[in-house]
């Protein structure tokens, strides 16, 4: 399976592809698809060079969802899968108000306990520093 990733930040975006357990061609973008569309539209063109099967977005910035989505369409052939609080990510939301994690957190949660299993305490140093709690059940108790 060939997965295309894509990190879409608050100062940049990243954009991985994902197969047999394993993340290569990682490009990050600066500014992202406002401050440097041609990039993004590359740099999706290289790493979709052959079939993949997929596109998964996490975005903390739902402005430039729209703009994302038309490219990754028109790009790749297909639609892509936003991460929400409504995704199967395989464990569940012990969390007072669900809607308000950010994608970026969420998809943290669901590849550390894909790697290592529950219980779990991720650590995040993006623009900001966040930690991320998964008890024994898996469930997701923030931070």
């Amino acid at each position: 399976m060939r997965l295309i990733c894509i990190d879409i930040g608050n100062t940049s975006t990243s954009i991985g592809l994902y197969e047999r357990g394993q993340v290569s061609c990682v490009v990050s973008i600066v500014g992202g698809i406002l401050a440097n569309f041609s990039a993004c539209m590359s740099t999706l063109r290289q790493i979709a060079v052959s079939d993949v099967n997929g596109v998964c977005v996490a975005s903390v910035v739902p402005k430039v969802n729209l703009a994302w989505e038309k490219l990754i369409c028109e790009t790749c052939g297909c639609r892509p899968h936003f991460i929400s609080y409504k995704s199967p990510l395989g464990f569940e939301l012990d969390y007072p108000a669900p809607e308000c994690i950010g994608a970026d957190r969420l998809a943290d949660a669901a590849g550390g306990l894909a790697r290592y299993g529950a219980p779990l305490i991720i650590v995040d140093f993006g623009t900001a520093l966040n930690f991320e709690v998964l008890d024994d059940r898996p469930a997701y108790r923030g931070e």
